[in-house]
């Protein structure tokens, strides 16, 4: 039987347009649980299945000016937005245990039923990734 906790920070993204800029930043986190079989006494096969959070963060200004050109009064504006997504994780995990080491590969369909940008609408969705794992047996 496997337990684990999971946290994964994502990569943030920036763009400036005109006289307008933003970033994103997404981050998730929750539980694995799951059940493996050693075949061989080395080769490991886990299926789990993770349940957690994903937030995504916004933050953006935009300047708008008033007045006659050239700009006399240069208005800024500031907007923050963050929203938080259940996700489901069923994934397998194969690895070879080296002493108290595992070393393996994992694929994980990640299931969101609403996600999207914290401004807008809500939409199922799915992914598959694909990964690298590098484990302690305590």
């Amino acid at each position: 039987i496997y337990a684990g906790l999971s946290f994964i920070d994502f990569l943030s993204e920036s763009s400036c347009v005109d006289f307008s800029c933003g970033s994103t930043h997404a981050a998730s986190y929750g539980l694995e649980l799951g059940y493996g079989h050693t075949f061989f006494g080395r080769l490991l096969v886990r299926g789990l299945l993770g349940i957690g959070d994903r937030i995504v963060t916004s933050d953006g200004t935009s300047e708008t000016c008033w007045g006659t050109a050239p700009c006399t009064m240069p208005v800024t504006t500031t907007s923050h937005a963050s929203r938080g997504d259940l996700y489901l994780a069923p994934a397998v995990l194969v690895g070879v245990m080296l002493g108290p080491v595992l070393v393996g590969a994992d694929a994980t369909l990640v299931y969101m039923p609403t996600a999207g940008a914290p401004d807008s609408f809500s939409a199922a969705f799915a992914s598959l990734s694909l990964g690298g794992q590098l484990g302690l047996r305590l």
